[in-house]
């Protein structure tokens, strides 16, 4: 399986988590391997060409063990697209102590967006100079503060790995001196992804995410060559609705699951 024969948001996974993770054409299957951090299970995947059957499930772990060989040997994970978990196969996951995610992908045409005028005191600018990436991780910190430091401080430094090796920035939203948002927008063999699209608590229902997204957005679509935009949010997260009134629409599902270490 090459990153040219999966859908589209896997396939831009493959170039905005580089390289940081690796894609490995296996053949029929692909495996995402993060070398850094052999036993993270979304780092460290099978992707399958299809959903597995209950009855395939011994035998593509056994597949997983072979390609991530233990110490440390990374807990069973397998990616695939599907717009669902079928009602059979859920129930065999349940039962061999699998967590499940579905995920939806959205996509969107370059739409001319144009440019909004930002009201005064509000800045964007991309980061770029050693301040704005110390205050971008700040924010980030932040935003986090519930999530494993370690995960926070690995995505950070996968961020900074993006903006260095693919078209695109990231950009921080400032009102007053302080950053209040910040997002990312990389583009690569004619597709564009979004990334952390983020408005701090205290300042939201002011319109700032759309203000942020419809300029980087604008900014992106007169900048780079890219037809198509894809940006990635859990279906029942309210940020999904938003991104389709922002004119993006459905695109191929992704399931993920991965079992637990100790089950």
């Amino acid at each position: 399986m090459t990153p040219e024969a999966l859908w589209p948001s896997a396939r831009t996974e493959t170039w905005v988590e580089a390289p940081a993770r690796v894609f490995e054409d296996l053949g029929p299957i692909g495996a995402i391997r993060t070398v850094s951090n052999p036993t993270y299970p979304w780092g460290n995947c099978l992707v399958l060409p299809a959903p597995p059957t209950p009855a395939a499930l011994p035998t593509w772990e056994a597949q997983h063990r072979e390609v991530f060989p233990s110490p440390p040997q990374a807990t069973p994970a397998f990616y695939w697209q599907a717009e669902a978990v079928s009602a059979e196969l859920a129930a065999a996951l349940a039962a061999r102590g699998y967590h499940v995610v579905v995920e939806a992908p959205l996509v969107a045409p370059n739409a001319a967006t144009r440019a909004p005028t930002l009201p005064k005191g509000i800045q964007l600018r991309p980061a770029r100079t050693p301040a704005e990436w110390r205050a971008l991780v700040d924010f980030r910190l932040r935003q986090g503060a519930a999530l494993p430091l370690d995960l926070v401080l690995r995505r950070l430094a996968n961020a900074w790995a993006t903006q260095q090796t693919v078209g695109g920035d990231w950009w921080l939203l400032v009102e007053g001196g302080a950053v209040v948002g910040c997002m990312g927008l990389f583009w690569h063999d004619g597709v564009a992804r979004y990334q952390d699209v983020d408005v701090h608590p205290g300042h939201r229902g002011r319109g700032l995410g759309r203000l942020m997204f419809s300029a980087v957005r604008a900014h992106g679509e007169a900048t780079a060559a890219f037809g198509h935009q894809v940006i990635v949010a859990d279906r029942d997260n309210p940020a999904h609705a938003w991104y389709q009134r922002m004119g993006f629409g459905p695109a191929p599902g992704e399931v993920f699951v991965c079992r637990a270490a100790a089950a």
